[in-house]
């Protein structure tokens, strides 16, 4: 590394000679032909638990039966680094006792919070960060069923909902589907969304808010339908969907 930052200090030089040049480049050669079989070690941090576990952002992480839990920052052996900090912020409903590169997490409520960091600087002044913002649970529950609703309140899955435009289809209100996620503590939810059965349908909503909303350029049935699903995809990939139909009426 040394030679190297010779080499590029060199070319910043608009008035070094031509025999420093070379030399600069004749050493930085043979420093680079030295590394062969020596090959940079790139730090690649990661902040992990358990078994090695990699964290991912808002990881639900799952306590012991003592409410604890040890998380770790990791790299890759004998990396060439600089230097390394692993840090924590905002914790809520637990307790940290900080060992070095190690938190070790106490519970102290149903479920608790923090944001973790991980920087890393590699010997060529690089910059790696990680960041991660996790719950700390008693245990990880995910999403088995789920309530439709629309503007609130909840219809039932498999029913047909209905709108009415007043006798004209610029009239519709508008209205917004969501749902409520089941058993009411779920904790592993990773996201939600909607989509309808007709991509060629007036009816539209979107995939993520469940906003509806109706349009069209030649709009000569009285009545449209589509059927919209809800689904919820927690942590692990599993999902949970329904649906119901939304029908359109003109009058």
């Amino acid at each position: 590394k040394d030679k190297y930052d010779i080499a590029l200090a060199v070319t910043k030089q608009y008035s070094a000679t031509q025999d420093t040049i070379d030399i600069a480049t004749e050493e930085l050669i043979e420093a680079m032909s030295a590394l062969d079989g020596h090959e940079f070690i790139f730090p690649n941090p990661a902040i992990t638990y358990g078994e090695n576990i990699v964290i991912s952002n808002n990881d639900r992480i799952q306590t012991d039966e003592n409410n604890q839990v040890v998380i770790s920052a990791h790299m890759a052996e004998n990396a060439m680094i600089k230097s390394s900090s692993f840090t924590y912020s905002n914790a809520q409903g637990i307790s940290v006792e900080q060992n070095e590169m190690s938190l070790e997490i106490t519970r102290l409520e149903e479920t608790g919070s923090l944001t973790l960091s991980f920087n890393v600087v590699d010997d060529y002044g690089r910059e790696y960060s990680v960041v991660r913002d996790v719950l700390i649970v008693e245990k990880i529950i995910p999403v088995t069923d789920l309530a439709l609703t629309v503007d609130g309140a909840e219809v039932q899955a498999n029913t047909t909902y209905t709108v009415s435009c007043g006798g004209n289809f610029s009239n519709f209100p508008g209205l917004t589907v969501g749902c409520i996620a089941l058993p009411s503590n779920a904790n592993d939810l990773a996201s939600v969304s909607y989509k309808t059965s007709s991509s060629s349908s007036p009816i539209k909503i979107n995939a993520s808010t469940g906003e509806v909303t109706f349009s069209g350029l030649f709009l000569f049935s009285s009545s449209y339908s589509t059927d919209i699903t809800c689904t919820i995809t927690n942590n692990d990939g599993s999902t949970v969907a329904k649906k119901f139909t939304l029908k359109v009426n003109k009058k």
